[in-house]
């Protein structure tokens, strides 16, 4: 689902750009699901009253539950409350790969904007890493650092990226990551133990 324009506008006024992402997760919802819908509540009972770690963990507790572009954003503008512009640019970039058409997708794109370059005035810039099938595992520089999909932060330069799941061969792709963009980064397993397809994207605004 995308998310409505009512909530697009809001997206500059961090309560109602939150409250209004959990309620419309709320409407998108499995109205069975009790634990989803206790999960939502929470966080935000806890981003009213600027519990915003708290409100983090709710968010993530329920996007685990029942994944929803809502949540993402939710979780972008916590993250940000929190100062924490990693956690908020990986929200909201995986905001993008939910919802590519969301209405407030110009407005989002404003903060990537102005996360990426906080992330560079420390020295550092961020990768998302996916693969098809999902639940590779990901070794960059020879360390291991998780699943597809995931988003890592990394020095600019140049880097390694190798892909390993069960079934399939192991692929490896040299990338080079911009101090000023983040980066996308894709492969896709054609057939268990044969050839594979991989591609790398620089996506500037995402």
């Amino acid at each position: 689902g995308e998310l409505g324009a009512g909530v697009a506008h809001e997206i500059n006024n961090p309560l109602a750009a939150v409250l209004g992402a959990a309620q419309l997760a709320l409407l998108r919802i499995d109205k069975q699901d009790t634990r989803v819908r206790a999960h939502l509540h929470n966080a935000e009972r806890a981003y009213s009253e600027g519990r915003y770690s708290d409100a983090a963990a709710s968010f993530l507790a329920a996007d685990r539950l029942q994944p929803t572009p809502a949540l993402q954003l939710a979780l972008g503008k916590t993250y940000e409350q929190m100062n924490d512009p990693s956690h908020a640019l990986a929200s909201y970039r995986e905001y993008f790969v939910r919802a590519p058409r969301a209405a407030d997708r110009a407005q989002v794109q404003a903060r990537v904007t102005v996360l990426a370059a906080q992330l560079a005035e420390k020295g550092i810039q961020q990768i998302s890493i996916s693969s098809v099938p999902r639940g590779a595992t990901v070794v960059i520089d020879a360390k291991p650092l998780g699943t597809t999909p995931i988003y890592v932060d990394l020095s600019p330069g140049s880097h390694h990226v190798e892909f390993h799941r069960h079934g399939y061969e192991s692929a490896g792709l040299d990338f080079e990551l911009s101090a000023q963009q983040p980066l996308n980064v894709m492969t896709t397993f054609a057939s268990p133990r044969k050839s594979r397809r991989m591609s790398s994207l620089m996506v500037p605004r995402a």
